[in-house]
């Protein structure tokens, strides 16, 4: 997939838009948040692809921060001095531009762990190419076709793979990098059995790509289909409910959000006015 930024480059960049923001008075400060990505994704349909895409996506961002609140953002993706300077002063004239607020800051840190500390980088990804995907969604399809004679169609057997990182400082003496990368592979089938349908199917998303099992996932959509076709609806009532690991992930995933005090404070959660109040019974969750 190609080479990361090149580090010192871009701290050099940075340090050019904060010293800037540093010469002008009415400034609190500035900080500045670069952003790279690259990415791949194949899909097949019944062994056929289906969707092919990769792409490569950079910027940096400046944010002005005035000492009584107001701030401002431009981004820019040149990281030429001419470009760099016009990205200070449109940052520095939509801060002026803005409204007050007393709640802004910058962050003084400290922060807890370096880019190496938290692991989160697959050395194999970062070499990866587009024949490792193509392998994958043709082995899973195979398994997907084979797996059960029920077995009508493999909509979709998918690869997609990424890496990215970001870097972060500020005139508060804050900097740190972030590198990352993502893998994820799935399969969707359509299975019938006489006049029963049923679509379904599985994926799963890691860091790295070796805890991942095309295989196991292509026999467990067809697996998971198959426990749900020809299935009928309960009564309604009242039933013990044993949910599986990802269904469990969805629904906190789904109604997470509502326990956000950033959520809370400015009125969009329905939590709002209900702060220091019991909302449900006991409750654990074990990650």
């Amino acid at each position: 997939m190609g080479k990361l930024s090149d580090r010192a480059e871009i701290a050099s960049a940075a340090e050019f838009l904060l010293s800037r923001a540093q010469k002008r008075p009415e400034l609190l400060g500035a900080d500045v948040l670069y952003v790279f990505t690259k990415s791949y994704s194949l899909s097949l349909i019944d062994g056929v692809p289906e969707v092919l895409t990769s792409g490569v996506s950079g910027g940096i961002s400046l944010r002005c921060v005035a000492r009584d609140g107001r701030q401002g953002i431009a981004t820019g993706n040149d990281f030429s001095l001419p470009a760099l300077a016009d990205l200070f002063d449109w940052s520095c004239a939509n801060c002026l531009a803005s409204e007050k607020d007393e709640s802004v800051s910058l962050f003084a840190g400290p922060i807890c762990n370096d880019d190496e500390s938290l692991g989160l980088f697959d050395r194999e990804l970062e070499g990866m190419g587009p024949d490792y995907g193509m392998d994958v969604c043709v082995r899973m399809y195979e398994i997907a076709r084979e797996r059960d004679p029920k077995v009508l169609s493999v909509r979709s057997s998918s690869w997609s793979h990424g890496i990215g990182e970001s870097y972060y400082a500020s005139t508060e003496g804050v900097s740190a990098w972030k590198s990352g990368t993502t893998a994820s592979c799935g399969v969707s089938v359509v299975l019938r059995d006489g006049d029963a349908f049923e679509m379904s199917g599985y994926g799963k998303s890691e860091r790295f790509a070796s805890a991942l099992d095309p295989d196991g996932t292509a026999r467990l959509a067809v697996d998971k289909t198959l426990r749900v076709l020809g299935g009928r609806p309960l009564p309604t009532g009242k039933y013990s409910l044993l949910l599986e690991p990802e269904v469990s992930a969805s629904i906190v995933d789904e109604i997470g959000g509502m326990f956000c005090s950033s959520e809370v404070h400015k009125g969009r959660s329905l939590m709002e006015g209900r702060i220091g109040q019991t909302v449900a019974g006991p409750i654990t969750l074990v990650d």
